[in-house]
């Protein structure tokens, strides 16, 4: 009769084939999901933002046409950085989602 000490090590030592790779994906999911979903929080951020954008430039279009040029130069810096803000969102998105295909 063996150790039973040595029977645990025996045992513990046998995994079948593609034990660890199951168990490693099964710890990953979570995060996974997160950034999957943090992706798509962005990609919607991206759309909030163009949206936003396209308001400040029909507010630089109206403070011209009414002649207050002060006004739609503060809405025309609103309207570049929403955009600059679409972008980085966009950049964002696309990176989380290449971590995540990987």
């Amino acid at each position: 009769m063996l150790n039973s000490s040595l029977d645990v090590n025996l045992c513990e030592s046998f995994k079948p084939p593609g034990f660890f790779l199951v168990s490693f994906s099964l710890l990953l999911a979570p995060q996974i999901f997160n950034l999957k979903f943090t992706a798509k929080q962005l990609s919607r951020s991206a759309v909030k933002c163009e949206k936003e954008e396209k308001s400040e430039r029909l507010k630089v279009k109206k403070a011209i046409e009414k002649g207050n040029f002060d006004g739609a130069k503060i809405y025309a810096q609103n309207a570049i950085r929403k955009k600059s803000e679409q972008l980085n969102y966009m950049k964002l998105s696309s990176r989380l989602d290449a971590v995540v295909s990987r």
